[in-house]
């Protein structure tokens, strides 16, 4: 939930476009999701050099949907709706 919160306070605080914001954020999401995967047992059994590059692209694509929608939104719901549905759907396969 803290990318939501964050993109707008990257928007106002650093002064940059939507897009940069939601890349400069996005590349911040990856790289702590990143972390999680190799360090704390997070992912499937997959070999890590194939697992990390998956990982980035999904972590990447949904984090710019998620700002996207938290902008467009005007709200944190939305995007806590979709990444909580999304680990949930994650989860199960």
């Amino acid at each position: 939930m803290e990318k939501s919160l964050s993109n707008p306070a990257l928007l106002c605080f650093l002064a940059l476009t939507a897009a940069l914001s939601t890349i400069f954020y996005t590349l911040i999401i990856a790289a702590w999701h990143v972390l999680i995967l190799l360090f704390a047992n997070y992912n499937s059994g997959t070999l890590w050099w194939f697992a990390l590059p998956c990982f980035a692209v999904m972590v990447v694509s949904l984090s710019v949907i998620l700002a996207w929608l938290r902008l467009k939104s005007n709200s944190v719901w939305p995007c806590a709706i979709l990444h909580a549905s999304h680990i949930l759907w994650r989860r199960r396969t």
